[in-house]
């Protein structure tokens, strides 16, 4: 007989016995209750498993919790990768178009000055030009300066007028650094198609090419926040 049979035989000879079949049933429910339990648990148990450092386990271990971790190195560099592709921000400078015309307003101010002086007749060619550079210390074109006081008044008149009508053309639709050198060229062909000959261009040139610069103004706040959203 087996161990189901004899246990079953036990109860219920007892429960002839005691003539209690109630007591027979529950008592048989709670043992079967209790054995598939620890059957059960053996397997939910986790298998105990010792390795050291550097072991190499002959089978796959399954840790009985995730762990999390972070790698800052790769953080460090997806966050720079990040950050380097957010465009920066700029903000349009409007005012450099009135600076610049400005400029150009002194520098033919300071030539007027020169050749409407009562002791201009007198002086040479030489001394117009030197007294020029005195009232422009700085001013970056030697070789306009040279020219400037060879003009007529009629024609430095439509000179400063060009002048100011290009730097408005590109000031005002905004400069950057990386297009400086494309916008400095397409300023020499605009001039190029004036017909002012030779020395009208060089002048032209010469005060045009100065006067650009890039006007889009970093703005350092409004980037930062993009950044901050990008991550």
């Amino acid at each position: 007989m087996g161990f189901w049979g004899q246990l079953d035989s036990f109860f219920t000879n007892s429960a002839t016995k005691q003539d209690n079949s109630a007591f027979r049933k529950v008592l048989l429910l709670l043992v079967f209750f209790v054995l598939n339990t620890v059957l059960l648990s053996a397997d939910l148990l986790p298998d105990k498993v010792s390795l050291t450092v550097g072991q190499i386990s002959d089978r796959d271990v399954i840790a009985p919790r995730t762990v999390a971790f972070i790698d800052e190195a790769r953080t460090k560099m997806l966050e720079t990768e990040v950050l380097s592709s957010v465009a920066n921000v700029y903000d349009l400078d409007m005012a450099a178009s009135a600076r610049a015309e400005e400029e150009v307003g002194h520098i033919f101010r300071s030539t007027r000055i020169v050749l409407t002086d009562k002791n201009s007749a007198t002086l040479s060619l030489q001394d117009k030009i030197n007294r020029l550079k005195g009232l422009l210390p700085g001013f970056g074109s030697e070789q306009t300066l040279d020219l400037l006081p060879t003009f007529s008044m009629p024609e430095l008149a439509q000179l400063e007028e060009h002048a100011k009508t290009l730097l408005r053309k590109y000031l005002q639709r905004g400069i950057r650094d990386e297009e400086l050198d494309n916008v400095r060229k397409l300023a020499v062909m605009d001039i190029e198609q004036l017909g002012l000959g030779k020395n009208g261009e060089t002048v032209l040139v010469g005060i045009v090419q100065t006067m650009l610069q890039p006007n889009f103004v970093l703005n350092v706040r409004e980037t930062d926040k993009r950044r901050q959203i990008a991550l």
